[in-house]
């Protein structure tokens, strides 16, 4: 990948390569040199409840939490929130909240103009 190149995962809940401990392995060593080259990566997770149910979380989530300094969160249960970061409000129907992880903030705001 070039520098200031994406790698985007649509769903993270099909991307069943990354759930266990040797996909998440290579998914960290790619975060780790994609650091280094100004490569960026979105994930996207529709069903944490899912993620923690079936697979092999523990490694996922501190990759997750390593990782990624920043989550979107559209409506969504407070299940999911909580995975995210517990206290976090339910966003407004139109709305979503961009969370700031390192500096433990969030933001609602409206991601489409009507």
């Amino acid at each position: 990948m070039n520098p200031n190149s994406v790698l985007m995962v649509d769903n993270l809940n099909e991307a069943k390569e990354l759930h266990d401990k040797i996909g998440a392995e290579k998914l960290k060593s790619f975060l780790e040199k994609a650091i280094d080259n100004e490569q960026y990566c979105v994930i996207f997770a529709h069903d944490y409840k899912q993620i923690k149910n079936n697979y092999h979380l523990d490694k996922l989530r501190e990759l997750l939490n390593n990782h990624f300094k920043q989550c979107l969160a559209f409506r969504c249960n407070g299940e999911n929130l909580n995975a995210l970061k517990s206290g976090l409000p339910s966003p407004s129907e139109l709305n979503a909240l961009f969370i700031e992880l390192s500096k433990d903030s969030y933001t609602e705001f409206r991601p489409f103009s009507l």
